[in-house]
């Protein structure tokens, strides 16, 4: 998926990807909510610090971050500082649904 969204992305268009704490290639810590949400806020705080305008920053979640990109959107927007868009890609419409599935 973000081979296709890079290529896709036109001139002066960019695509990151992170990995939450104790997922993927971050080191291991027991994951919870607050400190995924942190670290969703912190790769969104470093695009700003490097001149990224917020309204520029379309925020992509996908499956479980579908819920973390979400939050990640309505704080910003409660701020006063939405970003420019966002995207859910296999989004869940609650924890328990997914667990009984």
């Amino acid at each position: 998926m973000y081979k296709i969204m890079s290529n896709i992305a036109q001139m002066d268009s960019h695509v990151i990807s992170i990995d939450y704490r104790g997922f993927g290639d971050s080191s291991w810590v027991t994951p919870t909510e607050m400190g995924i949400q942190d670290d969703s806020m912190a790769a969104y705080q470093y695009l700003i610090s490097l001149g990224v305008e917020g309204k520029r920053i379309i925020i992509v979640g996908h499956s479980l971050g579908s819920g973390v990109a979400a939050h990640l959107s309505a704080t910003l927007s409660l701020q006063g500082t939405p970003p420019g868009g966002l995207v859910l890609l296999s989004a869940y419409a609650s924890i328990p649904g997914i667990l009984f599935f």
